[in-house]
């Protein structure tokens, strides 16, 4: 996304965007610097009379009116904070109004805008931390309008101001690639990698059929790939740009030195050349090309999970990661299949642990695979407990979340078992082997035995089989006081 921001020396007035952005003042007043050119350059009468109408414009935030004399159709009055010391809230509102300006251009069609660096004259904002956060919210709007092209260019005339503008966009950008390489890796299913991999390891030939039929009639060529060949290609993201960038990035490179991001591009490329041309796929799988594409990318996730202190072995296992984003001021969870949720709100308090994001997450991510239940964040965590049982030695267990322990589990529970409870928490998220063994059977990781008088006994996850509790987990139930729990013997 980078790649469409620029910094050059160059008068803002004189650019050719569609819409140019002023440093505003909160009351819209035609003023010096930038400000004072701009007003000069579109008419100062004109564009004031447009900006008393509007009348007044909160800091971080920003207005549009038309562009008058000027050759852009349109400015963007964005209003920067003043710098006291940083502690005012000052870069949320610096952020805000590159943001608002931003979506402004894209709610009247404009395809390229251009900025002055906010804040940073006579409002006194350090230079290095304007073009800090005006870089950034100008990547964070980009990334996530990828739908919508948008050129945006910083005119400077400074050569000092300048050099470090570009040199925060260099390190954003590096810091960027990086993080878009950890998504890619994030959200790759294991198990499809494996499926690839099994399935293109024995592609030994492939089958065509049409050609000349025995009435003399021609019917068209068509190929016929082992199963999950074709499917090897979409084990990552599809790169809907990816035309210009294989040719950027991609053509001449072997497959042992690709990053992920390029072999994304280099499947899709494959997957469409398939598209257009029956057969072109074959000419990867004859040249031993797609076999080293999803080998590199099994290398990449094995440097990935070391990195992440995380159980190579387990890599093919179902991915157990998740992150977060915001799509149209919603939080969004994406599951580690790339599938998007919306997320119950959460309140202040779901920021304050580890454990409490984690456990949230696998909640949400536990209900959204399973379609079981419907259920609302209260605070920190989920709301729940899940029953299981019985197994083979006649016992039942209970998961519970943290809240519901508190609410209704642990008035049975002498204070030493309590603290079991709470190590045993503690271990799971100390321990992402544990956690992967546990994420197709688990809910939260406070687990309880369950005794026919109602009792309950704490026990660590480590001294439960998850083969045995995977059998049952099909009977889960959603459970509240000891008289529920008595379903769960009924069938031994």
């Amino acid at each position: 996304m980078m790649n469409r921001i620029k910094i050059e020396k160059i008068s803002i007035i004189e650019t050719d965007a569609e819409c140019i952005v002023n440093a505003a003042n909160e009351n819209l007043q035609g003023g010096s610097g930038v400000c004072g050119a701009i007003f000069k350059a579109a008419g100062w009468n004109e564009l004031q009379a447009a900006c008393d109408k509007i009348g007044h414009c909160e800091t971080g935030s920003a207005v549009i009116t038309p562009g008058f004399k000027l050759p852009a159709k349109y400015i963007i009055h964005a209003v920067g904070p003043v710098w006291y010391d940083g502690k005012h809230k000052e870069p949320q509102k610096l952020y805000g109004c590159y943001q608002t300006a931003l979506k402004l251009a894209r709610e009247n069609a404009c395809h390229s805008i251009a900025f002055p660096l906010i804040s940073a004259g006579i409002f006194g904002y350090p230079k290095d931390k304007a073009w800090r956060k005006a870089l950034q919210a100008c990547n964070d709007f980009l990334s996530k309008n990828t739908d919508y092209n948008l050129d945006i260019l910083f005119a400077v005339l400074d050569d000092h101001i300048l050099k470090m503008g570009n040199e925060e966009l260099d390190r954003q950008q590096k810091e960027n690639a990086q993080a878009m390489e950890e998504e890619l890796l994030e959200k790759l299913d294991g198990k499809a990698l494996f499926k690839a991999i099994e399935a293109v390891k024995g592609a030994v030939e492939v089958k065509w059929h049409g050609g000349k039929q025995a009435d003399g009639t021609f019917l068209m060529l068509s190929p016929e790939y082992p199963d999950g060949v074709f499917e090897s290609l979409f084990i990552l993201d599809t790169d809907k740009e990816y035309s210009e960038h294989y040719k950027q990035y991609c053509e001449g490179v072997t497959a042992s030195e690709m990053s992920a991001s390029q072999i994304k591009t280099t499947l899709t490329y494959i997957s469409r050349g398939e598209h257009f041309c029956d057969g072109f796929l074959q000419e990867y799988l004859e040249n031993n090309m797609l076999i080293k594409l999803l080998f590199r990318v099994d290398d990449l996730l094995i440097e990935y999970y070391k990195k992440h202190k995380l159980p190579v072995s387990l890599r093919y296992k179902n991915p157990l990661f998740w992150y977060e984003t915001r799509e149209d001021g919603n939080p969004v969870l994406v599951k580690g299949n790339g599938e998007k949720s919306v997320s119950a709100e959460k309140s202040e308090m779901f920021n304050q642990t580890v454990q409490s994001q984690q456990g949230w997450q696998r909640s949400r991510l536990y209900m959204d695979a399973n379609g079981i239940w419907d259920a609302t964040a209260f605070g920190a965590t989920m709301s729940a407990t899940f029953a299981y049982g019985p197994d083979d030695e006649g016992r039942c267990f209970t998961f519970t979340s943290c809240e519901e322990a508190d609410r209704r589990m642990y008035k049975n529970l002498t204070p030493e078992q309590v603290q079991e409870c709470r190590k045993n928490v503690d271990e799971f998220y100390a321990d992402p082997e544990l956690q992967m063994r546990w994420e197709e059977v688990i809910l939260h990781p406070i687990c309880l035995i369950l005794k026919r008088d109602g009792s309950l006994n704490p026990i660590s996850l480590t001294k439960v089989n998850p083969e045995v509790v995977e059998r049952y987990q099909q009977q889960t139930v959603c459970i509240g006081d000891t008289e529920s729990y008595k379903w769960i013997f009924e069938n031994e």
